[in-house]
């Protein structure tokens, strides 16, 4: 099973809560995840679409 066919709840807890500045890009350079450290870090907030 290539990554990309993997649902997002498999690693969306580990990036939102890691302590670190986590930031998760698909091929096509889009952000697709990044953890709650980076969006303080970076004064914004999460958006869902």
């Amino acid at each position: 099973m290539a990554f990309a066919e993997f649902p997002t709840p498999h690693f969306q807890v580990l990036f939102e809560t890691a302590p670190s500045l986590c930031l998760v890009l698909a091929l096509d350079l889009r952000i697709v995840a990044v953890s709650d450290a980076y969006l303080q870090a970076m004064m914004t907030k999460r958006q869902k679409f």
